[in-house]
């Protein structure tokens, strides 16, 4: 696993979340905003209420031909913060301090 899997990198503006090597990125998605918040992840509301997890983990998913994906992103508002999650398994988080 990458040493730098689940954890938190911050700067003034943004959270930076690094996915880990089995986690899938919708998992990934409520445990940065979580931490940004400072709450549990099981009190934040549904991720479904804001994109679908399963599409957004196939987006993400290795190709047909076992090959990871290296490229593209998808952004998404989700508990008041702007949420990008990454091909290169980042997800980044902005919110209103």
């Amino acid at each position: 696993m990458d040493g730098d899997a689940g954890r938190l990198a911050e700067d003034e503006h943004q959270h930076t979340y690094h996915v880990g090597d089995d986690e899938l990125p919708s998992r990934a998605v409520v445990y940065a905003v979580a931490s940004v918040r400072n709450r549990e992840p099981m009190l934040l509301p549904s991720l479904h209420e804001r994109i679908d997890p399963n599409a957004l983990d196939a987006l993400f998913a290795d190709t047909r031909t076992n090959g990871e994906r290296s490229d593209g992103h998808v952004s998404f508002d989700y508990c008041d913060c702007e949420v990008v999650v990454f091909a290169d398994d980042r997800v980044v988080v902005r919110c209103d301090e």
